[in-house]
């Protein structure tokens, strides 16, 4: 058990190692002309990373706000629904926000909250818009 744990320890310390170790040797064998464009070109690399992140970080608020609202607009979207009583065949309409429906009962747009009994059966449609 302890191999296991010891094991990915010393390969993530001996990579680490060779890779110190090859950075100054590349820094030993670097001008000091080749050190001051090596300096610039990290400093524009820094640059055009923030850039990027920058544009990253505004797609990803651009998407984030745009899921937002469109759950937004289908929760609040008006439902027409009908309920039927399966014994008399009497039907009574309702309308109801979506995000206010749930498995058999629902709170009308009115504020009168409905629950169905077993003998009756609910159709849910997408209201028709008002000119």
């Amino acid at each position: 058990m302890l191999f296991k744990i010891l094991l990915p320890i010393l390969a993530i310390a001996s990579i680490y190692a060779l890779g110190r170790f090859q950075a100054q040797r590349k820094e030993a064998l670097i001008t000091p002309e080749q050190a001051e464009a090596l300096r610039a070109q990290e400093v524009a690399d820094q640059r055009a990373g923030r850039r990027a992140g920058l544009i990253a970080l505004l797609l990803l608020v651009t998407l984030a706000a745009t899921m937002a609202y469109f759950y937004w607009r289908d929760a609040n979207k008006e439902m027409l629904i009908r309920v039927i009583n399966i014994q008399s065949g009497e039907t009574q309409i309702y309308r109801a926000r979506n995000k206010d429906l749930h498995d058999r009962v629902f709170t009308t747009l009115d504020g009168r909250r409905v629950r169905l009994a077993d003998l009756e059966r609910m159709e849910v449609e997408t209201a028709p818009s008002e000119p």
